[in-house]
């Protein structure tokens, strides 16, 4: 029993130091000899001592260098817009709140803190340290003061694309499209329609140009009248820009939806008028939202891994913090496909 409460106790008076700043994150740690001889203790002791920091990870060992400080204190800072409730993450845009997830659960493994602080409370006192933005979810001007007063310490989360001198985090967006579409092209459908938001939105024109290279590389001809814009909430602007497509002379046999909220919505269309999915028609959507699993049929998309995104915000964070980084990092996650029965 006194052994077991001996390590326990070497493993909380160093744990207390490391936490309190007496070593810097890089720093080299105390040898297995070194406890041995600090505390008077075996060989077993101070290694199941050292295992216990390493579990924590508040020590790492590196080849070549030994057992290092991995970090001590670190927070990092991210900036929400002051309407938001964080306290109710289901509350949030669908996509921020998955994101959101990934940092939460990243942060507990790498015990990291998180400090969010809204725009308002940023202006008043901002810290040194390394902050992440969700892109464009504050107004345009809010955001550019910001990025102009820290640029090169902010990362921004969930960007569609890489940014000058700013450190950035995403999906890509145009494979993400390219390989939904060259997914139906091999499933058989020759005629794809389009339904997405604005090409003028960024967000969009890189589906759209996934879309098209898609169809170029396997030689099927684009036709203009197969692309249908519609703002996406409203199901009955889905609807109208799906039944134009259905009613021209050759109609699509398979549709890309730019997100799933609008592959879903055709989907209730096909399943009121009785167009059987995927035999008369193929849908496939972009994101993989929860509710894609029980549309009728299962809804074929592209999974963008929005947890991974919160997830490599946060190692980006810890690496920003630890290292000597001169280069703009561009982070980039690929998606992959989820097939399903609407295909």
């Amino acid at each position: 029993m006194r052994r077991v409460l001996l390590w326990f106790e070497i493993y909380k008076e160093l744990k207390e130091e490391i936490n309190k700043g007496r070593y810097k994150s890089g720093d080299k740690f105390l040898k297995i000899k070194d406890i041995c001889k600090k505390f008077n203790v075996s060989e077993i002791t101070a290694r199941r001592v050292l295992n216990e920091l390493e579990r924590e990870k508040l020590i790492i060992k590196k080849q070549r260098i030994g057992t290092i400080i991995n970090r001590t204190n670190l927070k990092l800072f991210f900036i929400v817009p002051h309407v938001w409730n964080l306290k109710n993450i289901s509350s949030l845009p669908i996509i921020q709140a998955e994101v959101l997830k990934g940092i939460f659960k990243k942060s507990v493994e790498e015990n990291v803190e998180i400090e969010f602080v809204d725009e308002k409370t940023f202006f008043k006192n901002i810290k040194n340290g390394i902050y992440f933005l969700f892109y464009h979810s504050l107004d345009d001007k809010k955001e550019k003061e910001i990025l102009e007063k820290i640029s090169s310490n902010i990362v921004i989360v969930h960007s569609p694309v890489s940014i000058k001198n700013i450190h950035t985090i995403r999906v890509n967006l145009y494979n993400g499209a390219y390989i939904a579409v060259i997914h139906l092209i091999e499933r058989g459908y020759k005629r794809i329609g389009f339904i997405t938001g604005s090409l003028k939105n960024e967000w969009f024109l890189l589906r759209f140009e996934g879309y098209l290279s898609a169809l170029r590389e396997r030689k099927i001809g684009f036709d203009v009248k197969f692309v249908k814009e519609t703002d996406g909430e409203k199901e009955e602007n889905d609807w109208n820009a799906f039944e134009e497509l259905l009613n021209l002379k050759n109609p699509p046999d398979a549709i890309f939806c730019a997100n799933d909220k609008r592959a879903i919505h055709i989907l209730e269309y096909c399943y009121k008028k009785n167009i059987k999915v995927p035999d008369e028609i193929g849908i496939i959507g972009f994101d993989n939202i929860p509710e894609t699993e029980i549309t009728n049929p299962p809804l074929t998309t592209i999974e963008t891994h929005l947890e991974k995104l919160g997830e490599k915000a946060i190692e980006l964070g810890i690496k920003l913090t630890t290292e000597k980084i001169k280069e703009t990092q561009d982070i980039v996650i690929e998606p992959e496909i989820i097939i399903r029965k609407s295909t």
